[in-house]
């Protein structure tokens, strides 16, 4: 039997498996490598929201490196629902900065959320998924090296600073 527990942390998986191939996609549209950009490839980019037939032919050639990465930086921002910040204590008379970042992915039962700090320049520190269901607390989902990695750079396309 399935709790809604289970239901919860499957959408953080959902979520984390989404974030996973947009950065690897990222990652390679800015270092021009092809070998993401296959038939197969293309159509989960689509569902994920980005554009890339536009940019892609059918032999996967690509005819502009620099829309693809274009397009999938866009698909990043719009899979956000929100984004919002929060500023630590500080002494009356001094500037609110941002201190730490939420980025909404779903909302609901269940949703999705990716937390962390806000470094010196506007980025982000670090970053962590957290879910929550109907009455249930936010939850840290547990994220090998690999999905952390994505996570952050995921993060890294937002700039936080003022």
């Amino acid at each position: 039997m399935t709790t809604d527990f289970d239901s919860d942390m499957g959408q953080a998986r959902a979520q984390v498996e989404a974030i996973v191939t947009l950065t690897k996609a990222l990652e390679a549209a800015r270092a021009e490598d092809p070998a993401p950009f296959t038939e197969e490839g293309i159509g989960e980019l689509e569902m994920l929201g980005v554009n890339a037939e536009m940019h892609v032919d059918s032999y996967g050639v690509v005819d502009s490196w620099y829309d693809l990465t274009e397009a999938i930086e866009d698909a990043i921002r719009e899979d956000v629902l929100s984004v919002e910040v929060r500023s630590g204590w500080v002494a009356l008379g001094q500037e609110l900065a941002a201190s730490e970042y939420l980025l909404l992915l779903c909302t609901g039962g269940p949703a999705v959320r990716i937390v962390g700090e806000i470094g010196l320049y506007g980025e982000p520190d670090n970053g962590r998924v957290e879910f929550s269901g109907w009455g249930t607390p936010w939850t840290e989902y547990i994220l090998d090296d690999d999905a952390q990695s994505a996570v952050m750079a995921f993060a890294q396309t937002f700039y936080f600073g003022s």
